[in-house]
C-alpha cells in the first residue's frame, strides 16, 4: 500500500483470489471506497511509481529512461534553474 495505491502480488491464481478477498474484507470492513474507473485486476506487471513491476521485479520504464536521455544541456543560468 501506498498512499492510496494497494497492489496485491500472489505466486499463481488460487493464491491470488485468496489475498483479493482477505484485502477486499479489510476494505469493506474499513468502510473504504474503490473507485472502479481506478481499479485493476488480474494484470501481471504494471507501472507503479515510474517503475514497471512484474513477477521479474522492478525495472525503470523505457519512457523515463528516454525522457531523461533527450533532456536538452542548459545553456545559461536561467534553463538551467529550470532543470533543477
Amino acid at each position: 500500500v501506498y498512499i492510496d495505491d494497494i497492489v496485491v502480488y500472489s505466486r499463481t491464481f488460487s493464491e491470488h483470489i485468496q489475498h483479493l478477498d482477505k484485502v477486499l474484507s479489510a476494505i469493506e470492513e474499513s468502510k473504504i471506497t474503490l473507485s472502479p474507473k481506478k481499479s485493476h485486476v488480474g494484470f501481471q506487471s504494471l507501472l507503479l511509481l515510474g517503475q514497471k513491476v512484474s513477477r521479474l521485479g522492478l525495472s525503470t520504464y523505457k519512457q523515463k529512461i528516454d525522457a531523461i536521455r533527450d533532456l536538452k544541456e542548459p545553456t545559461n543560468v536561467k534553463e538551467l534553474q529550470t532543470f533543477l
